[in-house]
């Protein structure tokens, strides 16, 4: 008994383990939009065999990460400037309304550590890390859905926030819409600082918003902006 017990954990780990891989290659562009995800070739590379790949892409397809198609296997899904423009606006309800609920339940520690993220995305920035900007970026929106105290708000957010990493933002990012970003961050700290609730939500809700136009650009292949000189935004 113990040992199907034990047989079935292990089973989950390396669901999960598979899971984390392939969105992490995602949010990384390892897997880009529209490439095959073969079982075998997953299978192998991450020491797992197909059975527990075939669950994850199952999990994944679920959460709208990947689609599979009929005697033609799994692939990253490609998205619709349509359906990228339904995406944002969804988070710019939810992420709205938990930066609302945020600022309503600041306490100081929760708030240092905001203001500690965002300080990190504008160090980041200014060394041309735009890898290290994203991973704080998600940090950020999560710690700040966190600060709202409601799960399911935060379970909500979370779901919709793996499609957005999918689209990779910042990589279409010039310089000053880039910094345009930072300064954002750091007026949601100070609007959540101040408890201020509908100023929190009013600039989160532009922040996602605004970044909609700089991928529904990249999807109708307009030049993306170089990033070049990143200056550190004054605080």
């Amino acid at each position: 008994m113990a040992n199907h017990a034990d047989g079935a954990v292990d089973k989950v780990v390396a669901v999960d383990k598979v899971c984390d891989a392939i969105r992490l290659g995602i949010g990384k562009g390892i897997y880009p939009a529209g490439s095959r995800l073969g079982e075998a070739d997953l299978a192998e590379s991450l020491a797992v065999s197909r059975t527990p790949v075939r669950e994850a892409l199952r999990r994944l397809s679920s959460e709208g990460l990947i689609e599979t198609l009929p005697n033609r296997g799994a692939r990253v899904r490609s998205w619709s400037e349509t359906e990228i423009v339904e995406v944002f606006e969804l988070r710019a309800l939810l992420e709205g309304r938990a930066a609302n609920l945020a600022a309503r339940n600041a306490t100081p520690d929760l708030v240092a550590a905001l203001d500690a993220l965002c300080t990190g995305m504008e160090v980041a920035a200014a060394s041309h890390n735009l890898v290290e900007v994203a991973n704080l970026n998600r940090r950020f929106h999560l710690h700040l859905a966190g600060m709202a105290n409601s799960p399911l708000l935060s379970e909500m957010i979370a779901s919709v926030s793996l499609l957005a990493l999918a689209l990779r933002t910042f990589e279409g990012y010039g310089q000053a819409r880039l910094e345009q970003s930072l300064r954002q961050h750091r007026e949601l700290v100070n609007a959540i600082s101040a408890s201020d609730s509908m100023w929190a939500e009013s600039v989160m809700r532009s922040h996602i918003l605004s970044a909609t136009h700089v991928l529904t650009g990249l999807l109708r292949g307009e030049e993306k902006p170089p990033v070049d000189t990143i200056h550190r935004p004054e605080k």
